[in-house]
């Protein structure tokens, strides 16, 4: 019998994955948008309900995006080796790119170009060291929970192993601090003693940003390859800021969080919080992550925020599934999941309490990609 502990660490990272799938089909809605084409969101939906119109948007109903692939994988090598090695990773990264016959884009679902890049360098065989892009998006962020349960309580690891494999893809320190502190989150929630209050748990947040902002500034083997580096110690200082605002009305923290984020010097003023830079998005996580009442209240909220809604809904995941994890095992959702069994295996080796040979994503990814591939074809009537 699991542990409370184990429980915790298995529902985070289940609850990653039905993050993923609530959100994955409103990717790019507006919630105004999301209102007038289904309503508000409580179920996993048919994608096509929502892209009647656009049929090249199709995919599965119930299969996770890049989100949960790369979450995945993390987890794959943190079973393996114990921690995080950057061509372990890689090496996963250019397999899933590697075109196969019918699938001239690898299998990789829902990537976007800064990943689609990076690949293209690894295939390439050029050192993780210098692959990475100075973006700030929320991709680092997204996958990083696995690294939060796998060391759970030990920030600093957590921070160091969250640097190791956001450097691949990342080189600007607001998506490597968010990373950090999202994975800060869960490694706090997941926990024999995890942190109640909200308070508390951005606390844990502030406190894994804070982390990373200390390895970029001493001797981590990334530290040479940030870019902008005016930006360190910004998303602490967020934090901070938010910690003050939440127990205000929800309607203010989200005008804060926007606030906050367009200080940070963001392509263009954020409105909604719900977007890929990653100080929104992550703090939006964080936000709904340590104030929810449930599981189910707080999926729904994240991914009802529309625009970058699986990513949203996968890092809220993440927290919601630790500080609920019986809801997760409850969760009408989880049958919707395709690949809850192999999925389920994977969350059960990374807390602890798994039996035999962790399963590993490849042969399982393959099949799904050509199952979603083919429901493309079909739609598109090619």
């Amino acid at each position: 019998m699991m542990s409370e502990a184990d429980q915790r660490r298995t529902g985070a990272f289940l609850g990653l994955a039905i993050g993923d799938i609530l959100g994955a089909p409103l990717e790019g809605f507006s919630p105004s948008q999301i209102q007038g084409a289904i309503g508000r969101v409580v179920e996993v939906i048919d994608p096509m309900e929502v892209h009647r119109e656009d049929p090249s948007r199709a995919r599965l109903k119930g299969l996770h995006t890049d989100d949960t692939q790369q979450a995945w994988m993390i987890a794959a090598v943190l079973v393996e080796h114990g921690q995080i090695l950057e061509e372990a990773v890689a090496h996963y990264y250019r397999d899933f790119g590697r075109p196969r016959s019918g699938l001239p884009d690898g299998v990789h679902r829902g990537i976007g170009p800064n990943f689609r890049h990076v690949v293209e360098r690894l295939i390439r065989k050029e050192s993780t060291r210098v692959t990475g892009a100075p973006s700030a998006g929320n991709g680092a962020a997204m996958r990083v929970a696995p690294i939060g349960i796998h060391f759970s309580g030990d920030l600093g690891r957590v921070a160091f192993n969250v640097l190791q494999v956001s450097g691949i893809t990342h080189t600007d320190p607001r998506a490597l601090e968010a990373a950090a502190a999202l994975a800060g989150a869960v490694s706090a929630l997941c926990c024999a003693d995890p942190p109640g209050d909200p308070e508390d748990v951005l606390e844990a947040a502030i406190e894994g940003a804070a982390k990373a902002e200390q390895c970029l500034k001493a001797r981590h083997p990334i530290q040479a390859h940030v870019r902008r580096e005016k930006f360190i110690g910004a998303v602490r200082r967020g934090l901070i800021e938010l910690v003050r605002q939440i127990r205000t009305d929800r309607e203010e923290w989200i005008r804060q969080i926007c606030r906050i984020a367009t200080s940070m010097e963001p392509t263009r003023p954020i409105e909604n919080p719900s977007v890929g830079f990653a100080p929104a998005s992550v703090f939006l996580s964080l936000a709904i992550g340590a104030t929810a009442e449930s599981f189910h209240e707080g999926l729904i909220d994240a991914v009802n925020q529309g625009f970058d809604s699986d990513t949203v809904g996968a890092m809220t995941g993440s927290l919601l599934g630790a500080r609920f994890p019986g809801s997760v095992e409850d969760s009408p959702w989880i049958q919707n999941l395709i690949g809850v069994t192999p999925l389920t295996g994977m969350a059960r080796c990374l807390a602890g309490v798994g039996e035999g040979s962790p399963p590993v994503p490849e042969a399982f990814e393959e099949d799904w990609t050509r199952m979603e591939r083919e429901l493309i074809f079909e739609r598109l009537g090619t």
